[in-house]
């Protein structure tokens, strides 16, 4: 498992596949970002895994295929493998997430 801190508060734990959890080997990445402004969220797409994320607080709107979602504190958002999406006008709101691949 490899663990990763940056500059804007975000975690990341990947799980190599030499050293996934025995439990949950369907787990490739969790994370947890706390954006306190606007960050850039552009376009992108998770081309093998599901993506889900847990608003812990504030607010998140996402667009995928041109439609908007927004989620608020308490909510998931999930993604399909190979689904384009991004935040709304490609900048995330100031929220606290959690997020995983699988």
């Amino acid at each position: 498992m490899v663990k990763i801190k940056t500059e804007t508060a975000r975690w990341v734990y990947e799980f190599l596949e030499s050293d996934q959890l025995s439990h949950l080997p369907e787990l490739i990445m969790l994370g947890f970002d706390h954006f306190q402004e606007a960050a850039p969220l552009n376009i992108h797409q998770h081309k093998r895994s599901y993506e889900y994320v847990f608003v812990d607080s504030g607010k998140v709107t996402w667009e995928v295929d041109g439609q908007l979602f927004t989620t608020h504190t308490g909510q998931i958002f999930h993604t399909r493998p190979g689904e384009w999406h991004r935040a709304r006008l490609n900048f995330i709101e100031p929220c606290k997430r959690a997020c995983g691949d699988s």
